[in-house]
């Protein structure tokens, strides 16, 4: 008898940014949690920035850069950073 073996298929897709592009910025929105994503240079690494939304607040926290170039991650603008990051600070105060 024979079998059938199924095995998943992952590619790998390699975006080329140029350092002058950065900042980056990408925004992933699903049920009531928005994640904002920031890829900047910091101390001469590249490091990626998550700002979570979430109904109990807002988290500022580094991630992977795989995480801010997820393939499910749409593009987003400074302005939607900057906005999240003032709601940040007033939390904070």
């Amino acid at each position: 008898m024979d079998k059938i073996i199924e095995v998943p298929i992952t590619t790998t897709t390699i975006k080329t940014f140029n350092g002058t592009d950065l900042p980056l910025y990408f925004k992933w929105d699903v049920d009531h949690t928005i994640w904002l994503y920031r890829v900047r240079i910091k101390n001469g690494r590249t490091v990626a920035d998550l700002l979570q939304k979430t109904n109990d607040g807002i988290e500022l926290r580094y991630v992977t850069l795989s995480s801010a170039f997820a393939t499910d991650n749409i593009p987003a603008a400074a302005d939607d950073w900057k906005n999240m990051m003032h709601n940040f600070i007033q939390e904070m105060q």
